[in-house]
């Protein structure tokens, strides 16, 4: 009994060490201005790992030993990717993606409407005034102020 006991111990402790390890990467993604970008998706290519960005901008994840590359995306911001090699601190600077965008009208239940289809009051937003808002901090208080 014993012998079948130390047995199942020793099984359970080797495929516990042969399970894929992973390493922990830490980092800070900001703006190339500098500013600090909370909310950026972080993901290891090929794979669902993935994480998001702090209020300051830093992150951490747990990437598998098949994991080579790192990539983050924000909107407003081209995606970028990153080889991970044997670097377990990853600070990025992202660079902004001016697009321009036609007219898009959002309900309250994100439903996609024309503007005349619209039973209450629409405000509208033009891509100029947005112009010198890359930031998404900026953004949000530009259109809080106008509520």
């Amino acid at each position: 009994m014993k012998q079948k006991l130390l047995l199942f111990v020793f099984c359970v402790f080797v495929s516990l060490s042969l399970q894929a390890q992973s390493k922990l990467v830490t980092g800070k993604v900001s703006a190339s201005n500098g500013e600090t970008l909370p909310g950026v998706t972080v993901l290891v290519k090929g794979t669902t790992v993935g994480t998001a960005t702090d209020a300051e901008g830093n992150y951490k994840i747990n990437v598998p030993d098949n994991g080579k590359f790192l990539v983050f995306s924000f909107v407003g911001f081209k995606m970028k990717e990153e080889e991970i090699g044997d670097r377990s601190i990853i600070n990025v600077s992202m660079e902004a993606d001016v697009i321009n965008l036609g007219e898009v009208v959002v309900t309250a239940n994100a439903i996609v409407r024309e503007k005349k289809e619209l039973g209450y009051a629409v405000s509208t937003v033009g891509g100029g005034v947005l112009q010198g808002y890359v930031s998404p901090n900026n953004l949000v208080r530009w259109v809080a102020l106008r509520a």
